[in-house]
């Protein structure tokens, strides 16, 4: 009998691949119950939740656990939030937990590793394993998102993965209730203008535009001695750019390869490269609009930076 069952063949892939499997999947092939409970029993197979199976002993990957949860969440259960967004490589590494999408009536409830949420909304889906289309994937995340920094790094991650401005702006005004809207909406337009970053979001919205300096030009791609580069913030007229290092990118403040892009833009293109962290930008915008004044005006910039309130350090010129 043992050979029998060694010899059945296993449904199917789709949705059930990577040898996941589901009880009825599995019976609909030919499989009997006690077939799969001896499979079970003896550790050639693994039960990940209730009539689920990983039909083989090794290793539960991410990939595993996501089929799994779409299988145990029923038929129109999606992958959601940052388990869409690592699968349509908007992020590098995959989220802790599996976030499951799934109707009021679903099965679905506990698993290991995964988390289900239940919604009446209807949102656009594609793919497989099933997950939410990608501007959906950002509104929704930017939606979820517990501060400033990390609803615009949602928008901005899209755009950096080469989806529309225009996509994620009508899927945010086409939602009836959409948390944290108008912030979202005023994130979009900072990210259209260029900014790739929630630091450079930062830098336009309270750097530039609440001190009337003119805007630059968003990571405008050059070669100079031979090495491609990008600038944050070009201010190509007045001689002048900004570097922006944030956090993740600069994590010990200016690298080697800043310092020696610095040099070629000042052999190269005769321009002063101002440098700022996020503490700079987040905690003393006005003293960063100052300085960056300072260099637009001695490049040649004829207008006046304005105070963005009654607290600001802005020097009056």
């Amino acid at each position: 009998m043992a050979n029998q069952h060694a010899a059945r063949a296993l449904p199917p892939g789709g949705r059930s691949s990577r040898g996941v499997f589901t009880r009825q999947l599995l019976l609909a092939a030919g499989w009997s119950s006690d077939a799969i409970e001896s499979r079970v029993h003896a550790g050639r197979w693994q039960r990940l939740a209730a009539g689920v199976y990983l039909t083989h002993s090794g290793p539960i990957t991410w990939e595993v656990r996501a089929n799994a949860g779409l299988l145990h969440g029923g038929k129109s259960a999606v992958l959601w939030l940052d388990s869409a967004a690592y699968v349509d490589r908007m992020l590098s590494r995959p989220p802790a937990t599996v976030h499951v999408l799934v109707p009021p009536g679903a099965t679905g409830r506990h698993m290991p590793g995964v988390q289900f949420h239940r919604t009446r909304v209807t949102r656009a889906t594609h793919g497989d394993p099933l997950r939410t289309m990608p501007w959906v994937t950002a509104i929704d995340r930017a939606a979820a998102a517990d501060s400033s920094d990390a609803v615009i790094e949602a928008l901005a991650v899209a755009v950096r993965s080469g989806w529309s401005q225009h996509d994620l702006l009508t899927e945010a005004l086409g939602r009836a209730r959409l948390p944290q809207r108008a912030f979202i909406l005023a994130s979009l337009g900072a990210v259209a203008d260029g900014a790739e970053s929630p630091l450079e979001v930062r830098y336009l919205r309270d750097v530039e535009r609440a001190h009337g300096l003119p805007r630059g030009l968003r990571q405008q791609p050059e070669i100079l001695g031979g090495i491609a580069l990008r600038s944050d913030v070009t201010y190509e007229r007045y001689a002048l750019r900004c570097e922006l290092d944030g956090q993740l990118g600069h994590p010990a403040g200016r690298t080697d390869a800043d310092t020696w892009r610095d040099n070629l833009v000042v052999l190269g293109r005769a321009q002063i490269t101002l440098r700022y962290r996020w503490s700079h930008v987040a905690l003393t915008p006005c003293a960063v609009a100052d300085q960056v004044a300072n260099g637009l005006t001695r490049g040649g910039w004829r207008g006046t930076p304005q105070r963005c309130g009654p607290r600001c350090t802005l020097r009056q010129r």
